[in-house]
């Protein structure tokens, strides 16, 4: 009898939850105390182009002192895990930078099949401290550039290096080029053909009369279609551009319409 005792309750559904439960949970606690140091020395050598320093926390949440991709310092990182992106197959974070002149904040993921992915991208800064920092010197506007810009990006995809999709929009405050008076302008983003597309949105508090597009394509190819009523609106020298670039129509406005590789 006392064997039988034993054998129903060493073996019994009951007891075999409860051991599983255990190895879960201790599992778990494992998982939530690693140490984000040791697993970004792990992570590290598949993410050439990403480097981290001053790495504190754990993987559910922690910071480092400076982010690096592609050689561009991007400033501090903070990151607390979604749980809610493993519905979407996903291992998701919110995410705030804080650069130099800038501050980004919003959620960023990577699925099982690899590709990366952000939604709710909110970001602020100045343009001159974005143009410094991100613009290389030779292809900085050889016009004095000034603005307050703020945007989000509702969704962004990118898939093998490539933009996939892409949902946002940009507005840019109190612009001035060249000392020339301030002015408004409102950008919608979104992908095209895996490369990015930018909308001059004419109904966003636009003051500048500028309208168009600017597409720039994966491998550096760009095109310019753009319509200005007055080019003197952006300064003299902006103005002299328009006019050396473009042909005026017969409703007045100059127009753009240019193409080229970076």
């Amino acid at each position: 009898m006392s064997a039988a005792a034993g054998k129903s309750t060493d073996g019994s559904p009951g007891v075999r939850r409860l051991l599983a439960v255990g190895i879960l949970a201790f599992v778990f606690f494992l998982v939530a105390r690693f140490p984000a140091g040791v697993a970004w020395q792990i992570a590290a050598s598949s993410l050439e182009d990403v480097r981290l320093s001053g790495v504190e926390g754990t993987l559910w949440e922690g910071r480092a002192n400076a982010l690096n991709i592609a050689g561009v310092e991007l400033g501090a990182l903070q990151w607390r895990w979604r749980p809610s992106g493993l519905l979407l197959g996903q291992w998701r974070n919110a995410v705030h930078i804080e650069g130099s002149g800038f501050d980004v904040e919003g959620d960023i993921g990577i699925g099982v099949s690899g590709a990366w992915s952000g939604s709710g991208i909110a970001f602020q800064g100045a343009l001159d401290a974005l143009i410094a920092r991100f613009v290389p010197p030779s292809m900085r506007p050889p016009v004095v550039m000034d603005a307050a810009l703020s945007g989000r990006l509702d969704e962004i995809i990118i898939r093998d290096g490539v933009l996939e999709a892409l949902e946002g929009r940009v507005s840019a405050t109190s612009v001035e080029i060249d000392g020339s008076g301030a002015m408004d302008l409102g950008v919608t983003l979104v992908s095209r053909d895996g490369g990015l597309e930018a909308r001059i949105d004419p109904e966003a508090g636009n003051t500048t009369g500028l309208e168009g597009r600017v597409v720039l394509m994966p491998a550096g190819d760009y095109r310019l279609d753009l319509d200005i009523a007055d080019p003197a609106i952006a300064g003299e020298r902006i103005g002299d551009l328009v006019r050396a670039l473009g042909s005026q129509g017969a409703d007045g406005r100059w127009r753009i319409n240019w193409e080229g590789r970076l």
